[in-house]
């Protein structure tokens, strides 16, 4: 009989004990619930320095508020499209300095390049170069004239090509250094051109005599012109 009371005794501490751990846990889980959580872009993935960012390799992941860095990128779509300066580790936070764009001058030329496209520079004076008043982000024409047997030809050899930098300019809102010169100086332009096109360019720029045609700011049409020859001028 006093065994059994023993039992029943245990029971109900084993009973209450098991009431009382429910209550903490369910308290504990209540607690953790009122836990404000904001959302930051993470690497999905190790990402090597000086490459592309796609969607795949970033995600969105919520933390606590306050944890987030003051710095850190919020949708993924800031981050996409974008060229990581230094490595990424899988799961940590995405930040403004860890990643560059086109705006971002300051890391050089290299991030300024389209995707497809190589960085090419010529030699241009003020009459070859339009006066020199180009600068960077505006488009051109390319024209070339050339000796082909006994005459000269004209002819546009490329179209719509961006000028990536004036100079050591990067930046088309500031003047290039190279403005304050005379203006039969020489100027470096830097042009973004396709493989194909840089071969086009450098011969011309070797063998011929080159103008550059400025564009519209909204002008992206691209024309057929046949060249045009010493005899086309008393036709």
């Amino acid at each position: 009989m006093k065994n059994k009371g023993i039992y029943i005794i245990a029971l109900l501490f084993g009973l209450l004990t098991s009431y009382f751990l429910y209550e903490f846990l369910a308290k504990v889980e209540k607690d953790t619930t009122k836990i404000e959580m904001e959302t930051v872009v993470v690497a999905a993935q190790d990402v090597p320095t000086h490459t592309l960012l796609t969607r795949e390799m970033v995600k969105l992941q919520k933390v606590p508020v306050g944890s987030a860095h003051p710095h850190a990128l919020r949708q993924p779509e800031e981050a996409v499209g974008k060229i990581t300066i230094i490595p990424l580790i899988a799961g940590e936070q995405l930040l403004q300095e860890k990643v560059a764009g086109k705006d971002n001058l300051g890391n050089g030329l290299a991030f300024k390049i389209p995707e497809g496209k190589r960085a090419l520079s010529i030699q241009t004076s003020a009459i070859r170069g339009v006066a020199g008043f180009l600068k960077p982000g505006d488009r051109v024409d390319v024209l070339c004239v050339m000796e082909t047997g006994e005459t000269s030809e004209s002819m546009v050899i490329l179209q719509d090509i961006e000028i990536l930098a004036a100079g050591a300019n990067l930046d088309p809102h500031r003047e290039s250094e190279e403005q304050d010169t005379k203006s039969e100086n020489n100027q470096t332009l830097t042009l973004a051109v396709t493989v194909e096109e840089a071969q086009a360019l450098f011969l011309a720029d070797v063998r011929g005599d080159i103008r550059l045609i400025l564009r519209g700011p909204a002008e992206e049409q691209t024309v057929e012109a046949k060249a045009f020859q010493m005899k086309d001028l008393f036709d």
